[in-house]
């Protein structure tokens, strides 16, 4: 009887999340099809360290933000094309806008400088995240030699997951596919318990190259660390179309793994707020 009373007020709290005009903030979901990115990475002659960043857009008002992650042993000293924030923690935010197709094929260039004190090396590493707007697109940069590391779908991970998938990637050693990579102690748990959003790809115990990932909690579908009534909220606005969610947003939402996100999820998140200690799988039963 008590179960049937906690899967009924269930049922009653997301029809009236439902029912609820409530005032929610909608993502722009916008057709990474539009916009076209490359890069690559060299030096010049005066021993700086050029990324290069190429972005073709189908749309004239189509803007981009980017994320990049790069060597600690680099500083940022200057930029062509973009308008630049802060460089803080060894990251750096830039973003591109097209008042007209003018700026397309003009390739956006951020210059590194080594850092005083530092040791020059032959290979840096770097990890792009490029956002259009308001969906993401992770991109891996790949290092200055040898190694090249491709993402084979966006990098989206559960923190409760035991360890990250090497079929996700693709790595190439001088060209050749190689499997001799790995992810070091790493796991999704212990990158987000650090609120960190790159996993360092190592081969022989050396780092080769960093990537971006997301990783985020079972049913938090607002991605704020806890998943609470407002979460089953969004699920509910999202079914009856009043709200949009990005694709992180929708993976995390997808509690129970049927490929859909639907009332089911919704249901099952708000059994999960009234029963924080019982497992997924128990609350579905």
């Amino acid at each position: 009887m008590e179960k049937i009373k906690k899967n009924l007020l269930s049922a009653i709290l997301v029809l009236t999340l439902l029912m609820t005009n409530l005032s929610l903030p909608v993502n722009a979901l916008a057709s990474n099809d539009n916009v076209s990115v490359s890069y690559s990475v060299t030096t010049n002659n005066e021993n700086e360290v050029v990324v290069i960043i190429k972005t073709q857009s189908n749309n004239i008002c189509q803007g981009i933000t980017a994320e990049l992650s790069f060597d600690p042993s680099l500083e940022f000293k200057s930029s062509k094309n973009c308008i630049v924030g802060d460089a803080v923690n060894n990251e750096l935010t830039f973003t591109m806008f097209y008042a007209t197709t003018d700026l397309d094929n003009k390739p956006i260039e951020l210059v590194f400088n080594l850092k005083n004190g530092a040791n020059p090396k032959t290979d840096y590493y770097f990890a792009l995240n490029v956002k259009n707007l308001g969906g993401d697109d992770q991109i891996p940069v790949g290092k200055i030699d040898n190694y090249e590391i491709i993402a084979n779908k966006p990098l989206m991970y559960l923190s409760e997951t035991s360890s990250f998938r090497k079929n996700d990637l693709t790595v190439k050693k001088n060209g050749v596919k190689y499997t001799g990579f790995s992810f070091g102690n790493q796991t999704p748990s212990s990158l987000y318990n650090k609120k960190k959003t790159i996993i360092e790809i190592y081969d022989n115990n050396k780092i080769i190259g960093n990537v971006p990932v997301k990783i985020g909690l079972r049913g938090d579908v607002r991605t704020d660390g806890v998943i609470d009534v407002f979460d089953s909220t969004y699920v509910a606005q999202y079914t009856s179309k009043k709200l949009e969610l990005n694709s992180f947003q929708l993976f995390l939402a997808d509690v129970n793994f049927d490929g859909e996100v639907d009332v089911f999820d919704a249901v099952l998140i708000s059994r999960k707020t009234v029963n924080p200690d019982k497992s997924w799988e128990e609350l579905m039963y």
